[in-house]
């Protein structure tokens, strides 16, 4: 929240899966939707930083996994950025769109 205004949100969990990806590592699967008008301001590694110490002190995760849409060009350099590497694509069960699985272990 800023300003009383909502910028961004988090889920952790199967929330966070999409069908048809093979999530079958053990790993937090993260979810993380910006408010489109505040995209491409340069804050992603903000938000990064910030889900990943969440993640970290609520989970105490080590392992961390983010699902993204494959034409998301911009979140998809944000996260390599914060030391993900891609581990996968795969097209979603229900509307075929293809998504790229990025990883992080720490």
């Amino acid at each position: 929240m800023e300003n009383g205004e909502l910028v961004a949100f988090c889920c952790f969990g199967k929330e966070a899966q999409v069908p048809g990806g093979d999530y079958r590592h053990e790993a937090l699967d993260i979810g993380l939707g910006v408010r489109p008008d505040l995209t491409g301001l340069g804050r992603g590694h903000m938000y990064i930083a910030d889900v990943l110490n969440f993640a970290r002190s609520k989970f105490n995760a080590t392992h961390f996994r983010i699902t993204i849409a494959a034409f998301n060009e911009r979140a998809h350099r944000a996260w390599k950025k914060a030391g993900f590497q891609q581990e996968q694509t795969f097209k979603a069960q229900d509307n075929k769109e293809p998504f790229i699985v990025l990883m992080r272990h720490i």
